[in-house]
């Protein structure tokens, strides 16, 4: 489970593991409530310990930027390994998605 971590300024999701379309509705519930508990700071979703995102699961992140976006929550993506850099990538929401260089609050 993912658990979000708090501070004045930003909450973190660190979801763990492989996310795919057997795990779709955990992780949409997931973010879903890590965007709600973000209203007015900064989300971060710190990829570091997920191991394969599938389509489904970039989609789910594309959507949980688009909610923030639209209540006023800033999200970011940090942390992805190569792997999940490379599914992005081909799926076309690299971009949109991560930002490059950027070094999550503790």
């Amino acid at each position: 489970m993912v658990l979000p971590s708090h501070c004045e300024a930003a909450v973190r999701v660190c979801p763990r593991g492989e996310y795919d379309i057997a795990r779709r509705a955990e992780f949409a519930q997931q973010m879903y409530h890590a965007v709600v508990s973000a209203r007015g700071r900064l989300l971060v979703v710190d990829l570091e310990g997920v191991t394969f995102l599938d389509a489904s699961a970039v989609g789910i992140l594309q959507k949980t930027r688009q909610v923030a976006r639209e209540i006023g929550v800033d999200f970011v993506i940090a942390n992805p390994n190569d792997t999940v850099c490379r599914v992005m990538d081909v799926l076309g929401a690299l971009p949109r998605l991560v930002t490059p260089s950027f070094h999550a609050p503790n």
